[in-house]
């Protein structure tokens, strides 16, 4: 059992971790095909520490999708990556319930939610 959760807690910690490097990593590559000079590819830490240290700002009259988008759209990719093995075939407390395809419609409910307030 202990084995499981410490998979699971690494599996999480590197895909937090590693996803804004890779990020970074194609724009950067994105820029360098277009024969420009792009921002550093640590920039998405960056912008994440900027986002995170920002105030919140809540109209009184705002509805409840309002509020909780911000969480859900955090928490699908987290949640994906406790669905889908990343860095080993090990078995994850969620692998039992889907697979890519509900992966998919996981991240997908972030995304609905993400336009839904454009």
């Amino acid at each position: 059992m202990a084995n499981k959760i410490i998979f699971n807690v690494i599996q999480v910690l590197v895909v937090m971790a590693f996803a804004p490097l890779i990020k970074g990593l194609l724009n950067r590559l994105k820029e360098n095909i277009q024969s420009k000079r792009g921002p550093s590819i640590f920039q998405p830490y960056l912008d994440i520490w900027k986002l995170f240290h920002k105030d919140e700002v809540i109209s009184e009259h705002s509805s409840w999708i309002f509020r909780i988008t911000p969480y859900v759209v955090f928490i699908t990719p987290i949640f994906v990556a406790l669905l889908i093995p990343v860095l080993t075939g090990y078995p994850l407390f969620f692998a039992f319930m889907g697979d890519m395809l509900g992966g998919g419609f996981i991240l997908a409910l972030g995304g609905f939610l993400q336009r839904l307030l454009q």
